[in-house]
């Protein structure tokens, strides 16, 4: 019986150390072999290759729409296009897009003050991210912006010097930052990710209201760890609405930029 159990045992301890030699195996393969698939299936594509660049021109923008699947976006007035690589010299009306070799074309259209864009899904499947360059869009506005819709499913979305816009913002899986912004409304719908705000305009004039299911809440600095994921305060003429299904929301007023309201962090640690 004792013979028997040993013989077990010594069965058991070999069979773990193969079955762990063929994970590593398959670990090992699985990297080199990723973009010989990826040439044989056209379901799987990886992001290792070149990326292709297209701007196109579309003078003054009244009213933006976006329709992205798997892209980072970025909003931001012409002032504030110089600190981008790639658009340092854009000036309002300026679309500014990277998507990888022999994938789907992104889609501007529109008219009289209104652009329309779709990022399709450049994948078609499934998303093998491997490089440091992702899929992205920029689009450069002026001060005569009216309304900003964005719709993304992956990416994060960055929105810098809007005007007096409204503004809503339909987010899957990503961070959303606003900052230095001055606008007329918005809203913000997050499944995951953290969401920043950052406004050229006093607190008093918005009615605010923030939730996040699993994250904290910062509200100029402060902490808002007892108000149950939920936060609200303001009678102001402006809404601003953001809500996170699981992230983090952090709000500062007054003037404060992304950079002043990082600094202050710093000194209050020191």
């Amino acid at each position: 019986m004792k013979k028997r159990s040993k013989f077990l045992i010594v069965c058991a301890v070999v069979f773990a150390v193969g079955a762990v030699l063929f994970i590593a195996g398959l670990a090992g393969g699985a990297l080199d072999g990723v973009a010989n698939v990826a040439e044989d299936h056209s379901w799987i594509q990886s992001n290792m290759g070149d990326m292709e660049v297209k701007n196109e021109e579309w003078g003054e923008i009244k009213e933006l729409n976006i329709e992205t699947c798997d892209a980072d976006v970025i909003v931001v007035h012409e002032d504030y296009a110089g600190a981008l690589r790639g658009v340092e010299n854009a000036t309002a009306g300026m679309v500014h897009m990277m998507y990888p070799e022999d994938s789907a074309v992104p889609a501007c259209s529109g008219g009289d003050g209104v652009l329309n864009i779709s990022f399709p899904d450049n994948f078609n499947g499934i998303s093998l991210n491997f490089g440091d360059s992702e899929p992205a869009l920029v689009v450069v506005c002026g001060d005569e912006i009216e309304k900003i819709s964005v719709t993304a499913g992956t990416g994060d979305v960055e929105c810098t010097g809007l005007p007096d816009a409204a503004v809503k913002i339909e987010q899957g899986n990503g961070d959303i930052e606003m900052n230095d912004c001055a606008v007329a409304s918005l809203e913000i719908v997050s499944e995951t990710g953290d969401v920043e705000f950052y406004s050229s305009e006093d607190r008093s004039l918005f009615a605010i209201l923030a939730e996040s299911e699993t994250g904290d809440i910062e509200i100029d600095g402060t902490d808002c760890a007892e108000c149950g994921g939920r936060w609200s305060a303001g009678t102001g003429n402006r809404r601003l609405t953001i809500s996170t299904g699981s992230g983090d929301i952090e709000m500062a007023f007054t003037g404060t930029s992304r950079e002043d309201h990082h600094d202050d962090h710093d000194n209050h640690d020191d």
